[in-house]
């Protein structure tokens, strides 16, 4: 009996240490050609560049450059073959400064497939990525994007196809085909240059998201839309000027040339549908009751589009509560209006996306109307 169960725990031991067994990774500490590399992680501990040879192709689970602890790494991909990297719990391309010099790269992962720390910059490639995830972003980049004469596509579910904190989208000579059910391209402080034909720069607090291209535009701050298009697309298609692209107009001549000859400049028109950004509903708590009252406004907040705007007209009755506060702050690119007229006179509430409502909060767990004018509050 004793024999039999050591021997069990043994067993038993094995097995637990072989399920936490980690996927094998190659360890890379200096430039390295990956042409013909199938199935591993690639762990880079240093600056390296990673070559797959033209006409070559490797295969990888994922590229990891770095950690918060030891610090991120540069990694350039180049050499003018294919990579195809495939990571499922992790990006499929982690670190420092991200560059694809004259490549071909396939790249798909349940998070954000790419994640640098720095800089993304694609120059003269052909990039595709898939974000599978429910939260999947394709590029995310602490500090810029830069695309230059390349092919990009990138499709994700649920992050921003292209997404930087602090720094400047910059797409030029290139065809871009980016979609998001959030918005395609988002500039957290920067400028988003599109070539010669559009550059934007948000304000202090503010974003750019989906450009003025394909089914609609997303120009807004803080205190919501600007300019004439609206939040709310998931797509934008960028095509190289002089490519068969029906959003430009390719025989615009300028008859000025001081030699007298016709010049044709290529420009691309700013045709926008505009999508719904405001959704409009009256709801009262009193008729309705409190838990359908709350149940609809969160529910509205909830399926607002991208920085859009939820409008409630209600009676002096209503409230906010700590869920319509919690849905709020889930959503903290929604902001809310509130229509109410009180002892005769009308009043409308403008709530600013990301607003600090809690502090607000009574000690009944509400913030009730009188106080919401107050703070809030304009008569007209």
């Amino acid at each position: 009996m004793k024999r039999k169960s050591i021997t069990a725990i043994a067993l038993v031991a094995l097995m637990t240490a072989m399920t936490v067994l980690p996927v094998f990774a190659r360890e890379v500490s200096e430039d390295t050609n990956i042409t013909g590399w199938e199935e591993d992680n690639v762990n880079c501990t240093t600056d390296v560049t990673l070559t797959v040879d033209e006409g070559g192709e490797a295969n990888v689970g994922s590229i990891t450059a770095g950690d918060y602890t030891e610090g991120f790494h540069d990694v350039t991909i180049s050499g003018g073959g294919t990579l195809n990297v495939n990571s499922s719990d992790s990006p499929a391309i982690s670190g420092g400064d991200i560059s694809f010099e004259g490549v071909t790269v396939n790249a798909s992962s349940n998070t954000n497939v790419i994640e640098s720390h720095g800089e993304v910059s694609i120059e003269g490639s052909t990039v595709s990525l898939n974000g599978t995830g429910e939260f999947s972003g394709g590029i995310r980049a602490e500090s810029g994007v830069d695309i230059s004469g390349s092919d990009v596509n990138i499709s994700v579910t649920g992050g921003h196809a292209i997404f930087t904190m602090n720094g400047d989208i910059s797409v030029n000579d290139s065809n871009l085909d980016a979609s998001s059910k959030v918005g395609a391209i988002f500039a957290e402080s920067g400028t988003i240059n599109i070539g010669d034909s559009l550059s934007i720069t948000t304000p202090e607090g503010g974003h750019v998201a989906t450009p003025p291209y394909g089914q609609g535009g997303a120009i807004y701050d803080s205190n919501g839309p600007k300019s004439d298009y609206d939040t709310g697309a998931s797509k934008v298609v960028i095509k190289k000027a002089g490519s068969d692209n029906p959003k430009e107009d390719k025989s615009k001549e300028d008859k000025s040339s001081s030699s007298g000859e016709s010049t044709t400049t290529n420009t691309i028109k700013t045709e926008v549908t505009t999508p719904v950004s405001v959704i409009v509903a009256s709801v009262d708590p009193v008729t309705m009751g409190e838990a359908a009252y709350t149940s609809k406004v969160t529910s509205m907040i909830a399926e607002a589009p991208y920085g859009g705007t939820i409008e409630i007209n209600v009676t002096s009755g209503a409230y906010l509560n700590d869920l319509i506060i919690s849905a709020l702050e889930t959503r903290s690119d929604v902001s809310l209006k509130i229509n109410v007229v009180v002892d005769g006179v009308p009043y409308v509430l403008n709530i600013p996306a990301g607003f600090n409502l809690r502090a607000l909060l009574g000690a009944d767990g509400k913030i009730d109307l009188q106080k919401l004018i107050a703070a809030f509050g304009t008569a007209k």
